[in-house]
């Protein structure tokens, strides 16, 4: 039905459309089209000298210490906050790094000695920082003796133990050695130690300009 009752009712031959006014298909829409090669071409010149700047500003982002890791750390010197490599010239001088005459539990029982007796024992302290943000579980500390001539390590002692992260206060510590250090009669000794955990591994290297897990400290042995 119509909606208008008056209109006259249309055969479907009156509701096409005529032939003249359907158009045609446009031309070329199937055929296939040549791949080209783009256009843009890498400047040599330009590439090294964003690789160069790249170089530059990687070492800048602290990665780690802004990650889900633990962040082991001793002091090289005062105000060290781990970034390596230090450029100055500092000669085994940690801070973290102390010795108290006699076999004492706690680093405040005595004044710590920068020349130790020759022939008498010593406690050795070594502070150790987590700037991490992930505790570090299982953290090993070894303390290695040798004179500042000399390249060979001897052993000293080791511990095991615990740090939380940046956000506690009790993110450093001073750990007491269990072992002894009885200095012999050379002129100078020097300490190294070195700290380690699974997830924030030391490695092999013993510099301490370039390994935030390494520091080192001299000493003046003297005589009894």
């Amino acid at each position: 039905m119509p909606s208008n009752p008056r209109e006259p009712i249309r055969t479907p031959a009156q509701h096409a459309p005529a032939p003249d006014t359907r158009g045609s298909n446009p031309p070329g829409v199937h055929r296939h089209v040549r791949r080209t090669k783009p256009a843009y071409s890498s400047d040599a010149n330009e590439r090294a000298r964003l690789d160069a700047r790249l170089e530059k500003e990687l070492p800048k982002v602290r990665i780690r210490q802004d990650g889900l890791w633990p962040f082991l750390l001793i002091r090289t010197h005062l105000g060290d906050t781990g970034k390596r490599p230090i450029l100055q010239r500092i000669l085994y001088e940690s801070p973290d790094i102390m010795m108290i005459e006699g076999n004492v539990q706690r680093p405040d029982a005595g004044p710590p000695v920068s020349q130790p007796t020759a022939g008498k024992d010593h406690t050795v302290f070594v502070h150790v920082w987590n700037l991490g943000r992930l505790a570090a579980i299982g953290v090993n500390l070894s303390v290695y003796s040798s004179t500042p001539t000399a390249t060979e390590l001897h052993f000293l002692s080791s511990t095991y133990f615990n740090l939380p992260d940046v956000r506690s206060t009790d993110c450093h510590q001073t750990i007491r050695l269990p072992k002894l250090f009885r200095p012999t009669a050379s002129s100078r000794v020097s300490l190294l130690a070195r700290v380690d955990s699974l997830f924030d591994p030391c490695g092999p290297d013993n510099n301490d300009h370039a390994n935030r897990h390494v520091a080192r400290r001299s000493f003046q042995v003297r005589t009894a």
